[in-house]
């Protein structure tokens, strides 16, 4: 059974998650090289989140499926951050 109270990764991510918004409003005129950054930062984040966490710990074969799946999705997205990152050097 799922638990819908927030764990400490949870709340940990949450609190990056508002500090990259307020280092965004912040970035005045740089505000594409920043979003990047802070995407890249995220998704970086993300992925060690599923590595270390959720998939070692994800026993249902469909939620570890699903997982997976997302574990792609995410690393996908942070190749094209990358990419468009060195745009802005």
């Amino acid at each position: 059974k799922l638990d819908d109270k927030s764990s400490e990764l949870s709340k940990s991510l949450e609190a990056e998650a508002k500090t990259a918004v307020k280092d965004l409003k912040k970035a005045r005129g740089e505000f594409d090289k920043a979003y990047l950054a802070a995407q890249v930062k995220m998704h970086e984040a993300a992925l060690k989140v599923l590595d270390t966490d959720l998939l070692p710990a994800t026993t249902n074969a469909d939620l570890k499926e699903h997982l997976q799946k997302t574990r792609t999705a995410v690393s996908e997205h942070l190749d094209h951050a990358k990419k468009l990152q060195t745009k802005f050097e």
